[in-house]
């Protein structure tokens, strides 16, 4: 298993409960994963602990069966850093406005200590042209780019320290439909090339269903499914799934009337069409209801009770 999370739980120095609860899964070489949840719902803090960035305070975080993060150990692995890197949401801002293009290709392997002078520039114009731009365009600046072109820079960027996983954080959420698909068709074709595991977070399934084989979704801290992409979607098993698949593959909600709390049951019992009492007393475990699916509700979704979607 390349990356292993167990019971991460994360807590924010004056928050009043943790942001992440107890969330576990695994990441394989080459398997592109999607984590998908509205927001608020701990993936994008979920990338950000696995890059030893969030204040852990249970769990740990294992890559290639060493243990590299937990609450009593800090994140020190270089190895780690330079295996694991990230594209941002927002390619703007994860860029450096006053560097030109080249320089903040570089700026990772210098950090790294893997810079090798003419070597490194050959290798950052070659990735230049791996993602569809001209290698000259290192020597511009990035306000002169369209954001579609910064975000194959970004790409770029990450995979200048040669990775074997990519955190994916909304990569393509800011980007016009077209400029999407492009980009996601170039994420699918470099995990490809490269073997390249993926952790693809998104809000839309629809997007998701292009690029990955799984996908886990969160909802406030916790993992409530995971399984095969095509399962989940067309077949959900927990009822805020179900909702997901709806709102984002273009089916109507039905209301349900909400109450305030869940109180220490299921934290999603206030919004769901299929609550019984025991949900709002009991925290349901995440269990395996069939093979390969895992799903942490009292009264999973049956057959008879899905919807074509």
């Amino acid at each position: 298993m390349l990356l292993q999370v167990d019971d991460l739980r994360v807590r924010y120095d004056g928050a009043d409960e943790e942001t992440l609860k107890g969330v576990s899964l695994q990441i394989k070489a080459g398997e592109r994963l999607a984590l998908v949840g509205e927001s608020g719902s701990g993936k994008s803090t979920l990338a950000r602990a696995l890059l030893g960035l969030c204040p852990v305070v249970g769990g740990e975080v294992r890559f290639q069966g060493e243990l590299l993060l937990s609450a009593k150990q800090p994140l020190r692995n270089q190895g780690y850093r330079r295996a694991v890197q990230m594209i941002f949401q927002d390619p703007y801002n994860s860029l450096h406005p006053r560097l030109s293009v080249e320089k903040n290709l570089l700026e990772p392997l210098k950090i790294h200590q893997l810079y090798q002078g003419e070597k490194s520039v050959e290798k950052a114009r070659a990735l230049l042209a791996r993602v569809g731009l001209d290698p000259e365009a290192g020597s511009r600046y990035p306000h002169e780019f369209s954001g579609g072109q910064l975000q194959r820079i970004g790409i770029a960027r990450a995979l200048l320290t040669e990775p074997q996983i990519l955190l994916a954080d909304e990569p393509v959420s800011a980007l016009d439909v077209s400029v999407q698909a492009q980009v996601l068709n170039l994420l699918a074709e470099l995990s490809s090339e490269r073997r390249l595991a993926l952790l693809f977070i998104s809000h839309d399934l629809a997007v998701v269903r292009q690029l990955c084989g799984r996908v886990a979704v969160m909802y406030r801290g916790r993992l409530v499914e995971s399984g095969a992409v095509d399962d989940v979607c067309f077949e959900p098993a927990h009822p805020y799934t179900e909702t997901l698949v709806e709102a984002t593959l273009g089916h109507p909600l039905k209301k349900v009337a909400r109450k305030e709390s869940a109180g220490q049951g299921c934290p999603f019992v206030p919004r769901c069409r299929k609550r019984e009492e025991r949900c709002w007393q009991e925290l349901p475990p995440l269990l395996e209801n069939t093979a390969g699916r895992v799903c942490a509700c009292h009264f999973p979704i049956g057959t008879s009770d899905r919807q074509n979607v």
